[in-house]
């Protein structure tokens, strides 16, 4: 009798065998977990159990989907974040404290909500819309890419550049912006990755994506730097759809992701130096209070699992606003200006774990509306499957694979809504394309 692998077991299309591979995964995760607890001296607990098994079954649900439909919103939300969520539990940094049953509650049900809907919406079938109006998809790609460059020589030629100045401090960020101009100039920007898709000729593809990553380093932003290779890597992944976890994608993918990791590590380490620290290595390793000396693990946790303790010390602990605005805005910007946004923003703003203030997705909705924050998930899942209805419509390629970008770094924060540059950028791209010639789209 033919022997079958686990390998061969998990792809096989039986949904029993599918659960069952799913299960024995999960239940195996928990001594592994327990083992690296042991040997970093790491406290853990039944809720850390309890968050490790269900992220286990809920990232290995997200990567037999891959293999089964390719890549796509639900799948994608169920890798990174719950593939985050799964990192946090490590417990590297000893600012993490022990986690609580109200703490799983939040970490768990609204974002196992929020993919159960995008998983139904995956499910409907998606037409493409007839255009009575045919641009040329260069034109277009030409002139953004022009607009772009136009604002951002303007806001250097006015305020500098970041990456050539001793300024690199977090709350002088702000002293190389322009209101309105430097808004402007990263929709252009954005708008000119999600244009390629559709431009034809090579050079422009080429300068579509050389101009934004020029303008991303100048800017010295690593919060851009990690939307754009996100968003490349999403863009190559989905060229493969069900074969992207084959052997040879999956090693180039490790690669990729080693590679990015390195950059962002050594970024770090040349940021901290403007600042004035001598011993980058350990800085980062002060600052989170790591309970390992290596610099590129500390620096990766830093912008990931530590995450989940920011919402929990600071969100879940503290007293709720009550308010419903992190779903509107967009709207805010329109009617308020940008001084209507920064006041939100100033109402809300997590001053972080020595210095780390990301909480996820969840943070904005968590502090309006604490337990009942189930219901803005529910809305941000509604608008967000209307903005990727919308991208199928209008055969906006760039724009489905900016809104998988999105949904991957739910983890670090809520870019559907809270910044609202990416937002414009998606819709104004929307509009467009419901213009643009799309019958060559690759």
């Amino acid at each position: 009798m033919k022997k079958i692998t686990i390998h061969q077991l998990y792809y096989v299309k039986c949904p029993v065998n599918h659960l069952l591979v799913i299960m024995l995964i999960s239940v195996f995760s928990l001594p592994i977990y327990i083992l690296f607890e042991y040997m970093i001296n790491a406290p853990y607990n039944v809720i850390n159990l309890m968050l490790v098994f269900s992220t286990v079954i809920m990232i290995s649900c997200g990567i037999y989907d891959v293999k089964k439909k390719g890549i796509n919103l639900s799948n994608v939300f169920a890798i990174f974040y719950f593939g985050v969520l799964l990192m946090n539990n490590l417990n590297i940094s000893a600012l993490q404290k022990e986690k609580t049953i109200v703490d799983a509650y939040y970490f768990l049900s609204g974002p196992i909500i929020y993919f159960l809907i995008l998983r139904f919406y995956n499910k409907i079938g998606k037409k493409r819309l007839k255009k009575r109006i045919s641009i040329n998809a260069d034109i277009i790609g030409i002139i953004i890419i022009i607009l772009c460059l136009i604002l951002k020589i303007y806001i250097y030629n006015v305020k500098g550049i970041r990456f050539f100045s001793t300024l690199w401090r977090t709350e002088e960020a702000m002293a190389f912006t322009i209101p309105g101009a430097t808004g402007m100039a990263d929709i252009f920007l954005w708008l000119s990755l999600m244009m390629v898709p559709v431009i034809r000729k090579k050079w422009l593809k080429v300068l579509a994506i050389l101009v934004p990553t020029v303008c991303i380093v100048l800017s010295a932003s690593r919060q851009d730097f990690i939307i754009l290779g996100v968003y490349i890597g999403l863009a190559w992944g989905m060229r493969y759809g069900k074969q992207f976890f084959s052997k040879k994608n999956t090693i180039r993918c490790l690669a990729m992701l080693m590679i990015m990791l390195v950059i962002f590590s050594v970024w770090g380490n040349y940021r901290q130096k403007k600042i004035g620290w001598t011993n980058v290595g350990a800085s980062i390793a002060f600052f989170m209070e790591s309970r390992t000396d290596n610099f590129i693990v500390n620096w990766v946790y830093g912008y990931t699992g530590i995450n989940f303790d920011v919402l929990k010390q600071e969100v879940i602990e503290k007293e709720k606003t009550e308010e419903f605005r992190a779903l509107v805005l967009p709207i805010m910007r329109i009617f308020g200006g940008t001084e209507a946004v920064l006041e939100y923003e100033n109402e809300v703003r997590t001053y972080g774990l020595n210095g780390y203030n990301a909480s996820s997705f969840l943070g904005r909705y968590i502090r309006e509306f604490g337990v009942f924050y189930l219901v803005d998930i529910m809305l941000l899942a509604v608008l967000v499957i209307i903005l990727d209805y919308l991208c199928c419509l209008a055969d906006f390629r760039g724009g489905q694979v900016f809104l998988l970008t999105m949904t991957a770094l739910t983890f670090f924060g809520d870019y559907y809504m809270g910044v609202v540059s990416m937002f414009f950028a998606i819709v104004i791209g929307i509009i467009i394309h419901f213009m643009v010639n799309t019958t060559r789209n690759r």
